[in-house]
């Protein structure tokens, strides 16, 4: 994800290998802040509303992902 961030100019790799913002990273970071606010007003949902959902999914991935690891419980 690193390298096509950087062939897209929005960051660069400095001396330590740190991954740094370049002009055109930062000028998308700022034009990306209003977003969780247009999020939330456009479905009514609360900061907590949506918290509460990426717990839920998390929930449902790890009880899916543990399902088909686990082939004996899809029979019962």
């Amino acid at each position: 994800m690193l390298k096509r961030l950087e062939a897209d100019g929005l960051i660069e790799r400095g001396e330590q290998k740190e991954a740094l913002l370049t002009e055109a990273g930062r000028e998308l970071e700022r034009r990306a802040q209003c977003i969780p606010e247009q999020l939330f007003s456009s479905t009514g949902l609360t900061e907590q509303d949506a918290a509460d959902l990426r717990d839920a999914v998390r929930r449902l991935t790890d009880a899916l992902n543990a399902s088909t690891s686990n082939p004996s419980l899809l029979n019962d």
